[in-house]
């Protein structure tokens, strides 16, 4: 079964940031639900070769599965394949600068499911795209820049002066001479 997956975001952020963090597909355990642990196995930099071991979350399972980076145009393109016994991917992410600090990516993800009988796709396709929309919402969020501090609420300001001090620790100087 041969699915084939395009989201889109707006990320606050260079496009020179956005393509280095994404060039090492390492990262993707930090954004990517659908993926628990990524490595990067070939040494030195990143570049066309480069291959990276993911495990992926799939029904409760950790799934291995290898990835190589295919095509990697400066600043503008990525191509990674991905392949296990159960699962092809051809991912491609791309980039435009909208304004300095402002980056569209574009995440297509070309998946071919090589056991799932074709007649099961409308009913994968719900969880699939949500996936997919988790993954871009998460990687916005691994690339953006926090607006600011978060603002302690008023319920975890009184509690943390609720929580009784204890003394016991403490070692109160003497005036005794040895």
């Amino acid at each position: 079964m041969k699915v084939t997956l395009r989201e889109t975001v707006l990320v606050r952020r260079s496009l020179a940031d956005c393509f280095r963090y994404l060039k090492d597909f390492s990262t993707i355990e930090q954004w990517d639900p659908g993926v628990y642990r990524a490595e990067k196995l070939t040494p030195g930099v990143v570049e066309v070769g480069a291959e990276f071991m993911l495990q992926l979350n799939l029904s409760g399972r950790r799934v291995p599965m290898m990835y190589q980076l295919i095509a990697c145009d400066d600043n503008t393109r990525l191509i990674l394949e991905g392949d296990n016994e159960t699962l092809h991917a051809l991912d491609t992410l791309t980039f435009v600068t909208i304004e300095p600090d402002l980056t569209e990516i574009t995440y297509e993800a070309c998946l071919t499911l090589k056991n799932l009988p074709q007649w099961l796709r409308p009913a994968m396709m719900p969880a699939l795209h949500k996936l997919g929309k988790k993954a871009v919402n998460g990687l916005r969020a691994a690339l953006e820049y926090p607006v600011s501090a978060p603002v302690p609420r008023w319920s975890s300001t009184l509690k943390d002066r609720l929580v009784p001090v204890s003394y016991t620790h403490l070692t109160l100087p003497t005036n005794r001479e040895v």
